[in-house]
């Protein structure tokens, strides 16, 4: 039985027993015997690696300050863009090939394909994640911005005058309905009755004219 000399990798401190008493190498793997570590997680007697150790992959960049400043080339990204290249069948050096050896079907030229191979270099198409974009110089990123309202209109109450003259217009359409459907209301032909048709029908009385005497009748022309 180890006594005093056993060592505990949470430290004898966060135990049940503290520093006082024996200790034993099973107390380090009884739970119940276990403290928490302030700003620490419990780690119910399972053995953690030391704090220096890092889980799965270091990763290359340091994201500082001097990547965050830092601005990319375009010709370095051009270069490295350019290496990556792979070669592909070049079909049309194998059908001029084919037409020198006397291949005329389709079949011979299935055969000839299988057995001669010509190559050419071909430049990747994907884009590398460091590459940025082709942006043009006039390109506005965002809403543009909308151009100021003219203090002087502003001062003349220019947009008030708009607004009267807008309700004006519209108070004068109104009303041009409303008198077109009057007009149209009294348009309407009503069923004649027994006494419109008396009424239309009396003779309609003489106004009486002041007795003149004639020799007067003649110059009324000259009078106008």
């Amino acid at each position: 039985m180890k006594t005093g000399k056993v060592e505990c990798s949470r430290g004898w401190q966060y135990t049940a027993t503290n520093l006082l008493g024996d200790k034993r190498e099973s107390m380090c793997k009884n739970v119940l015997l276990q403290r928490s570590i302030l700003g620490r997680s419990n780690t119910h007697c399972l053995k953690v690696p030391p704090p220096p150790f890092t889980y799965g992959i270091k990763s290359v960049k340091t994201s500082g300050v001097s990547d965050a400043l830092h601005w990319v080339d375009d010709t370095t990204i051009r270069q490295k863009s350019n290496e990556h290249i792979y070669l592909t069948r070049d079909f049309v050096a194998l059908n001029c090939d084919s037409v020198r050896q006397g291949v005329t079907t389709s079949k011979e030229m299935t055969h000839f394909r299988a057995l001669h191979d010509r190559l050419r270099s071909k430049q990747a198409k994907r884009r590398s994640r460091t590459e940025s974009p082709k942006l043009h110089l006039d390109v506005t990123h965002g809403v543009p911005n909308k151009a100021s309202t003219p203090i002087q209109e502003i001062l003349s109450n220019k947009y008030q005058k708009d607004w009267i003259d807008a309700q004006m217009k519209k108070s004068d359409k109104v009303e041009a309905k409303l008198l077109g459907l009057k007009i149209m209301s009294r348009r309407v032909n009503h069923p004649d009755t027994d006494a419109m048709v008396r009424r239309n029908c009396m003779k309609k009385n003489k106004e009486e004219s002041f007795w003149k005497l004639k020799r007067f009748e003649q110059n009324t022309i000259y009078l106008n």
